[in-house]
């Protein structure tokens, strides 16, 4: 089996692209509905099923590749949220300062930061906020 290949195409499915699993043999359409984590794929097979009928090989790509895509994909959001929530306390402790001490080089060195990182404010905001 080519794993990239199946792998490409899981990709494409947990986006909502199942255009190319139909011309997959059912070992591979098994294969991507694992790796995707879409049991519509596996239709009335069970995952004990879809495993059994997966060559040892393929079983063991499977997990050495995708074990962790869901921790990751967990992770990667609790780490989104944590990072919106201390820009925004930087932007509140920011706004704060600049009408305590308009003159401070800290807020304007701390939003220019948020800049440069890609982190400020809406668009929609103008410079003052």
């Amino acid at each position: 089996m080519d794993y990239d290949r199946l792998d490409s195409i899981a990709a494409d499915v947990m986006q909502g692209n199942t255009d190319a699993v139909g011309v997959l043999s059912t070992g591979e359409r098994l294969y991507v509905a694992l790796a995707a984590n879409n049991s519509e794929l596996l239709g009335s097979d069970s995952i004990a099923y879809a495993i059994a009928r997966l060559e040892p090989e393929a079983v063991q790509e499977l997990v050495e590749r995708h074990r962790y895509d869901n921790i990751d994909t967990t992770v990667a959001k609790a780490a989104r949220h944590q990072m919106d929530d201390l820009v925004a306390l930087v932007r509140k402790l920011v706004h704060s300062l600049k009408r305590a001490q308009p003159d401070s080089d800290i807020a304007k060195r701390a939003q220019d930061y948020l800049r440069r990182q890609g982190l400020e404010g809406s668009p929609l905001r103008g410079e003052a906020d």
